[in-house]
């Protein structure tokens, strides 16, 4: 893990006292910085969704369901990775999770070994989901006319061409193209190319 995944928190969301504790000592003996909650209520109420990290999270519980919760985080454009550990899996449901991006869904008892493939996948995720985020609010500084002009550029049009599309000078055209890069925090044209599309892209 790099060092950034490495300070990412993990949650785990199970109504299962036994199931929370034996996860608990599992990362702690494996170096992560976990915590356990009884059900999605109290998670939701506690912790910080908008900070990111990675969920560790069973279906069925009482008050919220993991599939409610899931859905909530979705909803709030959460930065989090979320792995489902559930003993009641059936094919329907982990194909639907999977498809709205879940990044594993394991059933219980699961193995030292899976487990820590599966949480090396989701901080790798929820790493990529940190920085997308980061770019889109980045993106989103970006005025109307410099979000026009970057369009035009990604399209890989000169400063030319986007000048007498947009009837406004090229000099113009460079003021807002060098605005928008420098709001981006980028200083080259590939650079540029990668964080918008990145800053575009649904998590």
């Amino acid at each position: 893990m790099s060092a950034n995944t490495e300070t990412l928190p993990i949650h785990i969301v199970d109504d299962d006292v036994s199931v929370r504790e034996a996860l608990l000592f599992l990362l702690q003996s494996l170096g992560y910085d976990a915590r356990t909650w009884p059900d999605g209520r109290s998670f939701l109420e506690g912790a910080d969704i908008g900070k990111g990290g990675v969920v560790i999270l069973d279906i069925r519980m009482p008050h919220l369901s993991g599939e409610e919760l899931y859905q909530h985080l979705l909803e709030a454009n959460s930065t989090m990775a979320v792995i489902v550990l559930t003993g009641h899996a059936d094919v329907p449901m982990a194909v639907n999770m999977l498809k709205k991006g879940v990044v594993d869904f394991l059933q219980k008892p699961v193995t030292l070994a899976q487990m820590d493939v599966a949480l090396g996948n989701a901080l790798a995720q929820a790493e990529q989901n940190r920085r997308s985020g980061h770019l889109r609010a980045l993106y989103e500084s970006l005025s109307p006319r410099e979000k026009q002009v970057t369009d035009l550029v990604l399209q890989g049009k000169t400063n030319k061409v986007i000048a007498d599309e947009l009837y406004i000078a090229v000099r113009t055209v460079e003021v807002q193209r060098s605005s928008a890069m420098q709001k981006m925090q980028v200083d080259n044209l590939p650079d540029f190319v990668r964080a918008v599309n990145q800053a575009c892209m649904k998590k």
